[in-house]
């Protein structure tokens, strides 16, 4: 298991891509739990800005997804 930041909000950035799909173009926010959850389940997650898949890459390596970004700041 990888290790994450957290955000204020509890939430972290993470990366996209299930089996079949592009490679992902940005890091998207959900909340640690749901993070979490999904590791060890294997469950699709929705990001803050609508996305629905399975974290399996370093987030890191992406920038922040700006919707997500938007909707974060506005729930500041």
């Amino acid at each position: 298991m990888t290790e994450t930041e957290t955000i204020d909000l509890d939430a972290a950035p993470v990366d996209e891509l299930a089996d079949g799909e592009d490679p992902p173009d940005a890091a998207h926010i959900v909340t640690q739990q749901d993070l979490i959850h999904s590791q060890v389940t294997g469950e699709p997650i929705r990001a803050l800005c609508g996305k629905l898949w399975v974290p399996k890459r370093n987030p890191d390596n992406y920038p922040l997804c700006p919707e997500c970004v938007e909707i974060f700041n506005a729930l500041r």
